[in-house]
Order: structure tokens, then sequence, then C-alpha cells
């Protein structure tokens, strides 16, 4: 049972991080192989660094909600509040932050909510390299 749990989680990870090199392609910010390889790397190893079963309480159900993108774990979390602050990282919506009674629990969450909000209408725009400066170290444009 144990090693079918661990082999979901591996499934669960390799998703995430497909996910995410997905996006990246599409939205047009890979253009070389070698930066699919090294946005793989620190995707994924971010994904991994953060061990939620060494987490307790409200924290390992908000870790493993997020890790997931599925707001079910966030019914783990004991506390209200922080159950509503689980829900708004997985699906952002300044509505259930609203629900949240604890006011500094309510900032925090308000304003994780404007960020993503502002990241996602206000991309941050990859430079150009100057002339002379191109990854394949030949000059030109």
């Amino acid at each position: 049972m144990g090693s079918m749990v661990r082999g979901h989680r591996v499934f669960a990870l390799v998703n995430f991080c497909f996910q995410r090199i997905l996006g990246a392609v599409t939205q047009g910010s890979l253009m070389h192989y070698e930066r699919l390889t090294l946005l793989m790397g620190l995707w994924c190893g971010g994904a991994m660094a953060q061990d939620c079963n060494a987490l307790k309480g409200d924290e390992k159900a908000t870790c493993n909600a997020v890790q997931q993108n599925n707001p079910r774990f966030c019914e783990d979390a004991k506390d209200p509040d922080k159950r509503l602050l689980c829900m708004a990282k997985v699906q952002p919506n300044s509505y259930t932050c609203e629900k949240i009674k604890a006011a500094n629990l309510r900032g925090d969450c308000l304003q994780m909510i404007r960020k993503k909000q502002y990241d996602a209408i206000y991309p941050n725009p990859t430079p150009k390299p100057k002339k002379g400066e191109g990854m394949s170290g030949w000059g030109g444009t």
C-alpha cells in the first residue's frame, strides 16, 4: 500500500512538472533546449524540496493542496480560516478571502490574490539579448 501511495505522489509530481514546463513552452518563454532542461530541474527540484509529510496539521494540508493543486486537501485543515486560506491558494478567489474572520489572514489572502491577478495581467517580459550577447556565442541578432 505504501509503495502505491508513493507511486501516486511521484506521478503527481511528474505531472506537475510537465504542466509547468508545458505552460512555459506555450507562452514562448523557452527558446532553447538547454533552457528546458534547466527549468525542469529548477521547477521539479523546487517541488520536491518541500516535503509535506514533514509538516503537521493545517500546514501539511495546505502544502498538499498547493503541491497537488487540489482543494480537497484543504478539508484536512482544522482551523476554518486556514482552510479558507488554503482554498484561496489553490483556487485564487477574493470571495473566499472575504470569508476569513482573522484580519491578518484575510489581508494576507487578499494581497496574495492581488499579486496573482497582477502577475497574470502584467507578465514579466524577458529582456531581449543585446547584439553580440546571444545564446550561441556567435554574436548577431
